[in-house]
């Protein structure tokens, strides 16, 4: 669950915010096939009963709203518990997530293309929840993007650029380092109102 208080200050805001969820246990089955080519099948291993635990967690957040501005901040913990997997030799640690960002909200009612434009930008870092050996991971991104409203001014495009590093270089590890384009269509309407002038 999560709780949410907005502090008015004149025109601009803050906006305090915090999350918290219990663990779940989930619990199955698992069999492992060992094929050859795509249908020959030459080793199958008897079924197991596993479990996984999911991870605790708490965070908080912060944001400042001012004209058509909002700059955020927020952290989330989990807490993965020590024996969360039933395979062995796997280690989960605890880890910390710690973002932020900055959004401009375009101005739907100008007269200038560029001024409706919104743009946004973010960073984070985060530990992986995996260790291996004495090697502690850490996970870090960054994004860039802007959205462009269409037809009814509700609806828009938005195109966003990120970049993710994973691992490192020492102790003989690799390095994962990922960049991703994404497009989303975001659709909004007033349903079920017939309309009284086109």
């Amino acid at each position: 669950g999560g709780i949410q208080w907005k502090i008015p200050i004149g025109k601009s805001a803050i906006v305090l915010g915090g999350v918290a969820h219990k663990a779940i246990t989930l619990k199955g089955v698992r069999q492992g096939t060992f094929m050859y080519g795509n249908s020959t099948v030459f080793a199958q291993t008897d079924e197991q009963n596993v479990t996984f635990n999911t991870p605790e967690s708490y965070g908080g957040g912060v944001s400042f709203k001012f004209r058509r501005s909002t700059l955020a901040a927020d952290a989330l913990y989990r807490k993965w518990p020590t024996s969360i997997s039933s395979d062995p030799g796997v280690t989960f640690m605890p880890t910390w997530r710690y973002s932020a960002g900055y959004t401009l909200r375009g101005d739907v009612t100008s007269v200038s293309f560029i001024n409706t434009i919104s743009w946004r930008a973010g960073v984070y870092v985060e530990d992986f929840y995996v260790q291996l050996g004495s090697s502690k991971l850490t996970t870090t991104g960054w994004s860039v993007g802007f959205s462009i409203p269409v037809q009814n001014i509700r609806s828009a495009v938005a195109l966003t650029y990120s970049s993710n590093l994973l691992g490192t270089t020492a102790n003989g590890l690799i390095q994962e380092s990922s960049q991703r384009i994404t497009l989303d269509v975001q659709v909004a309407d007033l349903w079920g109102i017939r309309r009284r002038f086109d």
